[in-house]
This record gives structure tokens, C-alpha cells and sequence, in this order.
């Protein structure tokens, strides 16, 4: 936390100091952590299937590559629905009044 008034110009090792402090308290939260850890995963899982998906499905399936990209997207489109409202589901009912 800056405690220096922020107008007055600071030295690039106080700046660095500071980051490294912020940078340190976030590390050790938790539940932050397990957020951009599962976050990660998440758009790396999207990322394969959007790149091989297709591909293997033509390949699987014996299917045209554009059809098994639209078969794909479907599939994409209906999981994230789902698990959008589970964890809509989940949050509301953790949640105390």
C-alpha cells in the first residue's frame, strides 16, 4: 500500500519495491490463486478445441471439416450454458443473507 504522497515523482527502486510488495500479498491469497489457476486451465481447454477440434473430429467422425466445426461450436455453446448456470446455481445458494 502507498503511503508516499503521489504527486511527488519516486525513484524506479521504490516503484519496484512497492510492486514487488502488491505482487507478494497477492500471492498468498488463496482463493485468488485457485481463480486464475482454474481460469487458465479453462481458456487453455477452450484453446485445444478450438485449434484440434475440428480437425479431429473430421478425422474421428469421418465428417467434412465444417460440419465438425459447427458441431463442435454447439457442443462448446451448450457446456457453457450449463456450467454457467451451475455456477450461477452454486454461488446464489452459498450465498447468506
Amino acid at each position: 500500500m502507498c503511503t508516499a504522497d503521489p504527486t511527488r515523482p519516486r525513484s524506479i527502486k521504490q516503484v519496484v519495491q512497492e510492486l514487488g510488495a502488491d505482487v507478494a500479498r497477492v500471492a498468498r491469497h488463496g482463493v485468488w490463486l485457485n481463480m486464475v489457476a482454474g481460469y487458465t486451465l479453462y481458456t487453455a481447454v477452450l484453446g485445444v478445441y478450438a485449434f484440434w477440434g475440428p480437425k479431429a473430429g473430421a478425422r474421428l467422425y469421418h465428417m467434412q471439416a465444417s460440419h465438425s466445426s459447427h458441431a463442435l461450436v454447439n457442443l462448446l455453446l451448450y457446456t457453457c450454458i450449463v456450467g454457467n448456470l451451475a455456477s450461477i446455481q452454486h454461488t446464489c445458494s452459498t450465498c447468506r443473507p
